[in-house]
């Protein structure tokens, strides 16, 4: 089977990279600005550093009563992320058209990048999107409001709701669960990294086997919008 690679353009690919950046420095800034008792410049509070070093994730484990109780927010937290990973790995593009078109765009434009831009990117975009939607806006103007914030960011094809939005919220419902139990980001982070670098192995193998054609299949239900 021939390799089909696509060449990402390097003004796209900086582009990307500049726009995690200013969301990463964007939920920063929201953290660091939305508790008016810290004086220290570039200071993090203190339940903001806890949630960035993953210090929440142990708490909650150590203040279980029992270790049933411990195994049982474990599973919790497996169960979650297994449920996030599948979502990113299922075929639901032969089921949703929307799903599909997204996804082979992304295929066509991020097929051709090496694996180590692919982890780059994959670690920069958790990180990014995380401390901005999980560390910065759920504490600040709570879960509902940070995940339509979150879809509205992840919006499907011309800016409309669609299966590709609506699988973007279950993801970051998942991701919101996660952090509202565990108070971790860095779990959550690693959760989103694991996500990304799945759904863009999946990605890269298809554009291989299939071509431009990759998740272009007939829809089985659903419609382009």
């Amino acid at each position: 089977m021939q390799n089909v690679k696509h060449p990402l353009p390097r003004q796209i690919l900086k582009a990307s990279w500049m726009m995690y950046v200013v969301m990463g420095v964007v939920g920063l800034s929201i953290i660091r600005f939305s508790e008016p008792h810290i004086t220290a410049p570039l200071s993090l509070s203190e339940i903001g550093r806890e949630n960035l070093f993953g210090l929440g994730f142990l708490t909650w484990l150590n203040g279980a009563e029992s270790p049933e109780v411990v195994y049982s927010r474990i599973g919790f937290v497996v169960l979650l992320a297994a449920s996030a990973i599948s979502m990113m790995i299922l075929p639901l593009d032969r089921v949703f058209a929307s799903i599909g078109s997204v996804k082979n765009l992304v295929a066509r434009t991020l097929g051709g990048i090496s694996i180590w831009t692919a982890l780059g990117l994959s670690l920069l975009s958790a990180v990014s999107e995380e401390i901005l939607f999980r560390g910065a806006l759920q504490p600040l103007i709570g879960i509902p409001l940070s995940l339509a914030a979150c879809v509205f960011v992840h919006s499907g094809p011309h800016g409309l709701f669609s299966a590709w939005s609506l699988q973007s919220l279950i993801l970051a419902g998942a991701f919101a669960a996660i952090f509202e139990q565990t108070g971790s980001l860095t779990l959550v982070i690693l959760i989103h990294f694991l996500v990304n670098f799945a759904s863009y192995i999946q990605l890269r193998v298809a554009l291989k086997r299939a071509g431009d054609k990759a998740f272009l299949s007939p829809a089985l239900l659903g419609n382009p919008q």
